[in-house]
């Protein structure tokens, strides 16, 4: 009695247990799959969306820290697939107005950073990157949605002020970006829910906005 009950207790699983497992675990797999990716998509938009309020951020410090100008450039808006992309720049001088009076001048500003969003390429950026959420347009004051380049400049104060050609102006109480998720579809790009706002304040800084 004794070496049968060893002989039970040291039973291996059948070849047809072993299947029953592997074929549950498949199916669950198949079934959270979708989910999953769900998921893990619905977050893109909430990191680019973060990132770009980080770095946004961490200028506006930089620029009080060194008491310089420093020029914010977001452009590649897109509307039909994700994409964009942010050039941070330092400015020789401590004034946003002679920045904008100079921006074209060789040596007046130094590229120091360029992050993309989508599938924008940067070469040598090896950085984080959200393929599936790019930057879709800005706005102020709830206006109609813009896409064309948009170019700030942080003083040394944290203000910020949109540069225009070669003079910069205030843009109203506040400005938004706005950060969009996509998705294949039919074997093109579709903006899925409702767009990421960061909103950039004139006294500076950058948030996320959740409503």
């Amino acid at each position: 009695m004794q070496s049968t009950r060893r002989r039970s207790a040291n039973r291996g699983f059948t070849l047809s247990e072993l299947l029953l497992v592997m074929t549950i675990a498949l199916l669950i797999t198949l079934l959270a799959y979708p989910a999953l990716t769900t998921f893990q998509g619905a977050n893109k938009d909430a990191s680019a969306a973060t990132r770009l309020v980080r770095t946004y951020n961490r200028t506006v410090d930089q620029a009080k820290r060194r008491n310089r100008a420093y020029v914010v450039e977001l452009s590649l808006f897109l509307a039909d697939e994700p994409g964009g992309r942010m050039d941070i720049s330092e400015s020789r001088s401590t004034s946003c107005v002679e920045t904008a009076q100079r921006i074209g001048d060789d040596g007046e500003i130094e590229l120091i950073d360029a992050q993309p969003f989508g599938g924008t390429i940067i070469e040598d950026y090896f950085g984080p990157r959200e393929e599936t959420a790019g930057l879709r347009g800005w706005t102020t004051d709830g206006d109609d949605i813009q896409r064309e380049r948009l170019r700030l400049c942080i003083g040394p104060d944290g203000s910020t002020w949109r540069i225009l050609g070669n003079g910069i102006e205030t843009f109203g109480d506040t400005l938004e970006v706005r950060v969009q998720r996509f998705q294949i579809d039919r074997g093109g790009w579709a903006p899925v829910g409702v767009a990421r706002r960061v909103e950039l304040s004139w006294g500076g800084g950058a948030r996320m906005r959740v409503n």
